[in-house]
């Protein structure tokens, strides 16, 4: 649309009627409008609705048009029809006025224009524009909201912040790991289209875990398996997260699990059956036999007999005569064999000691060695006497003293009786 400019009604009066009378001699002055300004318009053009204006078109000439949103008769912006004649210059209907930042005809927000037409779409605008996920850009109070208003986090499908990689998923065998970190060797996890195998710190090691002896092991590239070992208890080599100790073999203070058990000697006890109205149901000519596991055996015979004695040396073995009557009591045979056997252990016969205990019908035996202890006191009491008449346990439970020279130890308790620990913690010869 065109308008021509306003002039003072004399001006364009005299101007008009130069101008007719030199370009349009042959033309009447009905082919020219005069607005109620005084301004004339040429022919072909008309006057706004106001007077103030010459227009070529309908626009301003107060009427409404199909083609037009508004006319309110004049060509000026800003009261409530624009000049063109194309917008009530209301928000919301679809043309950008001069006031306006943007117009994409509504008023709301999350699109491309602001509710009130003064701000467009953009990330920082503070407002949560379509397709933003939040907004202004920051750490916004346990997530970090990105330069393009996306939310940052590991899955996404984004590579963002220190990030390696974001593949969007939750599978950790394939090149990116659910940490968002890249898949690489060693790290524990297999991906396939690049890994043989991957067996986390261990990859390389040719270690086998903790006691498993042989297996299969990842070589440092992940391109392959190979042979490997691994430590276990029994290897003679003390793993320090898991053992105790490991001497190659369950001896000394160090058990078959690679615990460390404390020394201790052998015991066992007798047992004399029987009751104070029946009396004790052994005969002459019972024996057992008690051994140290140094000294020779010491042979203990039952007599019929006031009193109870040992005989002196023997090559093979030694004797004792514990004496006894048919009609004694459990409590009083007991005390008998116990007083029998200190006199061989006085004697340095046999290194264990014995004391009646429970009921007064058991004798206990301990063996009091100085340097033959440990498992050396292990030895079985043997016997010839029924269970019915006398029981007995033992004699077991000793612990140390019997590592052979070479073993590894961590102190004398751990070697055999002839052997001592060394300062590289091995036995070797006294």
């Amino acid at each position: 649309m065109n308008r021509m400019p306003a002039l003072t009604r004399d001006a364009t009066t005299a101007l008009s009627l130069l101008l007719l009378s030199l370009v349009f001699p042959a033309c009447s002055a009905t082919e020219t409008e005069i607005c109620s300004s005084g301004m004339v318009c040429p022919a072909g053009w008309s006057c706004t609705a106001d007077g103030e204006a010459c227009i070529e078109g309908q626009c301003g000439d107060g009427i409404p048009q199909e083609a037009e949103a508004c006319d309110d008769g004049n060509t000026r912006d800003g009261d409530g029809c624009n000049a063109t004649c194309t917008s009530n210059e209301k928000c919301g209907n679809g043309v950008p006025d001069p006031d306006e930042a943007c117009d994409d005809g509504n008023t709301e927000n999350g699109d491309t224009c602001s509710a009130d037409c003064k701000q467009s779409a953009e990330c920082g605008n503070r407002n949560l524009d379509v397709n933003e996920e939040c907004d202004p850009p920051g750490d916004r109070n346990g997530y970090l909201c990105t330069k393009d208003c996306k939310i940052s986090f590991c899955g996404n499908g984004r590579t963002e912040g220190d990030e390696e990689c974001d593949d969007g998923n939750r599978n950790d065998n394939d090149s990116c790991l659910n940490t968002c970190k890249k898949n690489t060797c060693g790290d524990g996890y297999l991906n396939p289209d690049e890994e043989a195998c991957d067996d986390g710190p261990a990859t390389g090691t040719r270690t086998c875990p903790y006691g498993i002896r042989e297996c299969e092991v990842c070589n440092a590239q992940c391109t392959a398996k190979e042979p490997g070992t691994g430590p276990y208890c029994g290897d003679g080599v003390q793993n320090s997260s898991l053992e105790e100790c490991d001497f190659g073999q369950a001896c000394g203070t160090c058990s078959a699990q690679c615990t460390r058990v404390k020394e201790r000697p052998a015991t066992g006890k007798i047992t004399v059956v029987g009751n104070n109205a029946s009396g004790n149901n052994l005969s002459e000519g019972h024996i057992f036999v008690i051994s140290d596991g140094f000294h020779l055996p010491v042979i203990f015979e039952f007599l019929h007999s006031d009193e109870g004695y040992c005989d002196g040396d023997q090559r093979e073995f030694r004797h004792c005569y514990i004496n006894f009557k048919g009609k004694d009591d459990a409590s009083t045979v007991a005390g008998n064999i116990a007083r029998i056997i200190k006199q061989a252990n006085d004697s340095n016969w046999v290194d264990v000691s014995a004391s009646v205990v429970g009921g007064l019908d058991t004798v206990l035996l301990l063996n009091d060695s100085e340097e033959y202890k440990g498992t050396t006191g292990n030895q079985p009491l043997l016997t010839t006497i029924p269970d019915g008449a006398l029981r007995r346990e033992g004699m077991s439970g000793g612990v140390g003293y019997d590592c052979p020279e070479g073993s590894p130890c961590l102190n004398n308790d751990d070697c055999a009786p002839s052997l001592k620990c060394n300062s590289r913690k091995r036995c070797v010869s006294k």
